[in-house]
C-alpha cells in the first residue's frame, strides 16, 4: 500500500467521523427540539455510549473541559433525582402497608 492510498484512507476515515459527529449532533438537538432530551439527558446519554469527553465536545461544540463539567453536574443532578424517587417511592409503600394494617 503507497502512503497516498494511506493519507486517502485517513482522509475518508475522518470526512466519515464528520459526518457522523453531524448526524448525531442533528439528533440530538431534534430531540431538545422536540422535548424529548434536556442538554443533561443529552451529556449522559453520549457518555453512557462510551464516548469521551473529546468525543461529546466535538459533537455538541464544546470545549472537553466544559463537557467533563457539566457532564458531572448532570450525573450529580440524575442522582439527586433517582434519590428523591426512590424516597418516594419508599414513603408510597410504607403508607400502602401502614394502610393495609
Amino acid at each position: 500500500m503507497s502512503s497516498t492510498q494511506s493519507k486517502d484512507q485517513v482522509n475518508d476515515a475522518d470526512l466519515i467521523v464528520k459526518h457522523i459527529d453531524a448526524l448525531i449532533r442533528l439528533f440530538m438537538e431534534e430531540q431538545i427540539a422536540l422535548d424529548r432530551l434536556t442538554r443533561n439527558q443529552q451529556l449522559i446519554a453520549l457518555a453512557s455510549a462510551g464516548l469521551t469527553t473529546a468525543d461529546i465536545g466535538a459533537i455538541l461544540g464544546q470545549k472537553p473541559k466544559n463537557v467533563s463539567s457539566s457532564l458531572k453536574k448532570a450525573k450529580d443532578a440524575s442522582n439527586k433525582k433517582k434519590k428523591r424517587q426512590s424516597k418516594g417511592e419508599d414513603r408510597e409503600k410504607n403508607e400502602k402497608q401502614g394502610a393495609e394494617a
